[in-house]
């Protein structure tokens, strides 16, 4: 994607029901799907936009990522995979646990954008 340019086909995520934390975790989830994009080489999907919170023009929270292409890998399409697939399925798996252990914090806890400064 080009910058600043929003593809045809996104994802747009609207939260049913704004719970009392959830705009705290919805600000989390964007920020550390940032972080692992910027950190590792793990295919994150592009945050185009978001807002935790209900006061907006839809009036709930929602958030507008890039489509990412995939397949839900329980049940049966694992258990009808050959071999081979199963285990490049299984390398790849590796290769995103290895990287994310990989990255270092000086604290516990959920990642947050700083308050003063905009998300990338």
């Amino acid at each position: 994607d080009r910058q600043g340019q929003v593809p045809e086909k996104v994802l747009a995520r609207v939260a049913r029901d704004v719970k009392s934390r959830s705009d705290i975790s919805m600000e989390s989830e964007i920020a550390t799907m940032v972080f692992v994009r910027l950190k590792t080489t793990i295919p994150v999907p592009v945050v185009y936009g978001y807002c935790p919170t209900r006061h907006n023009a839809i009036g709930q929270a929602f958030s507008i990522i890039s489509f990412t292409e995939g397949s839900d890998m329980n049940g049966s399409p694992w258990e009808d995979l050959a071999l081979e697939l199963k285990l490049n399925a299984i390398r790849d798996y590796a290769r995103i646990v290895l990287q994310l252990s990989q990255l270092k914090f000086d604290r516990i806890g959920s990642i947050y954008f700083k308050h003063d400064a905009a998300p990338p």
